[in-house]
């Protein structure tokens, strides 16, 4: 892969992403030249990855002029645009405000193709909340993009699928047959992304609408929340501050991490020139203990922190694994990635050290 600097670049019009990181962006995926004069669809396009995918495709669209444009739904528009003043200027992009389950597309507005990114893992909600957005949104996003001739769409799912325990294995692969314990109130993300994915196969062969699958792990980078749930960001977050880094269980479970740079290249590439009906596995390749990446996060940014472990390892207990396997996605799509997992470590910090 290559990266090339772009000197003139303003980051603040594209969500502060480093030029290195859009240079990045842009120069390994191949496919741009695929949306020139085409728009785009992208849902979930205010979250993390999302943030990812939009300022990849405007910086592209920009810079290739492709005369692209993009469909950014959002729940509340005017709020994103506040937050981001730079898209008030922003005339590529067409705004629909609404919900995921219920939004709807102007049948004129024709649309080519599409990325459904949308379900928030963060915000706090029920269960059958989260599960209801899984499927009635994904329901809704593929009718109304038969309704305006779409056809093609990204669907990202989630590791999750392959419910939490995969046993002996070092890594998952799309081909394992694990599922979600369908009693368990926590497997109603899991649960509902399944559901999104037969809903997808099943519109793959009823329409004329082609859906790769992109199954995500983990990732850090950019606009990764510090303080939820994700403990890559609170230990990046506390090790910046040299807070202690406390880890609540025994720091066995493994689990590995793609940046966001490079996620956005394997999305948009999956987009281009997935196969439908067909899912992929998208994460890190390098695998590291929770307790192994707080001492490394700790180690990387010269912090201070103290770090503990509540709890102590259970002789004979299976160790709790979240590791893909990626051969089908380097094997088909030749797809790896570029950023190992202490770069990824310092630049993101570096992002929030330099725009917190």
């Amino acid at each position: 892969m290559l990266i090339f600097e772009m000197k003139t670049l303003s980051n603040s019009e594209y969500f502060d992403f480093s030029a290195s990181d859009l240079s990045h962006m842009l120069a390994n995926v191949h496919g741009w030249n695929v949306l020139r004069g085409k728009r785009i669809l992208i849902t979930g396009a205010t979250g993390f990855i999302g943030k990812c995918l939009l300022a990849s495709f405007l910086n592209a669209n920009r810079r290739l002029h492709l005369g692209a444009r993009v469909v950014v739904l959002s729940r509340d528009v005017d709020k994103f645009k506040n937050l981001y003043p730079f898209l008030k200027g922003a005339s590529e992009i067409d705004w629909i405000q609404g919900d995921i389950r219920t939004f709807s597309l102007d049948a004129k507005l024709k649309c080519d193709m599409a990325i459904h990114a949308a379900t928030d893992v963060i915000a706090k909600r029920r269960p059958s909340e989260i599960f209801e957005d899984c499927v009635s949104g994904t329901r809704n996003v593929i009718e109304q993009l038969d309704k305006v001739g779409c056809h093609r769409m990204l669907l990202l799912s989630s590791g999750a699928v392959y419910g939490s325990d995969i046993g002996s294995l070092e890594c998952v692969s799309e081909d394992y047959m694990g599922a979600p314990d369908p009693l368990s109130v926590n497997s109603a993300y899991g649960e509902g992304k399944r559901a999104a994915e037969l809903l997808c196969t099943m519109a793959g062969a009823e329409r004329k609408l082609v859906i790769p699958i992109a199954r995500c792990f983990a990732f850090v980078g950019p606009h990764l929340s510090l303080d939820k749930h994700f403990a890559i960001g609170n230990f990046i977050s506390a090790a910046m501050k040299g807070r202690p880094i406390v880890i609540k269980g025994d720091g066995t479970p493994l689990r590995s991490y793609l940046y966001s740079a490079d996620l956005a290249v394997w999305l948009w590439t999956l987009l281009f020139e997935g196969v439908g009906g067909r899912a992929y596995n998208v994460g890190g390749a390098e695998t590291v203990s929770i307790e192994g990446l707080a001492r490394r996060t700790a180690m990387i940014l010269n912090s201070t922190s103290v770090i503990s472990v509540e709890q102590q390892a259970q002789p004979g207990r299976p160790v709790q694994k979240y590791i893909p396997s990626l051969r089908r996605i380097e094997k088909e799509l030749g797809l790896s990635a570029y950023f190992d997992l202490d770069t990824s470590i310092k630049k993101t910090a570096n992002f929030y050290n330099e725009h917190d």
